[in-house]
């Protein structure tokens, strides 16, 4: 075996594993899906879990996301648990579309127990 031969990989057997096998085709796919779908996926294979998990761990990263509104989101979401406020309206929706839309507001939720 020559070592400066590139190893060859077997091509996938199909379709869904070689879109599965590659972060570029997955992030594409995934960009279109709802956080169902992308869930979904990941119950069908294991190239379908780790596609998912890796998408979503770039993806759906909430501290990144409320940076826009707190310049510590983890003391946020400290506070967020004790007193059990829900975040709602547009900054759940472009959380979970993976947008945003300029100068939206961040409307939260704490129940009158709590408050």
């Amino acid at each position: 075996m020559d070592v400066d031969q590139p190893v060859q990989i077997p091509p996938p057997k199909c379709l869904f594993n070689a879109v599965l096998c590659d972060p570029v085709l997955y992030d594409d796919v995934f960009f279109y899906c709802t956080p169902g779908s992308i869930f979904r996926v990941g119950r069908t294979c294991r190239n379908g879990r780790y596609a998912s998990q890796e998408y979503a761990r770039r993806k759906f990263n909430i501290n990144r996301h409320l940076l826009r509104f707190f310049p510590d989101p983890l003391a946020f979401r400290s506070v967020q648990a004790s007193t059990k406020t829900v975040i709602s309206g547009s900054t759940a929706l472009q959380f979970l579309n993976r947008t945003v839309y300029p100068n939206s507001d961040l409307d939260l939720y704490v129940s009158a127990e709590e408050s």
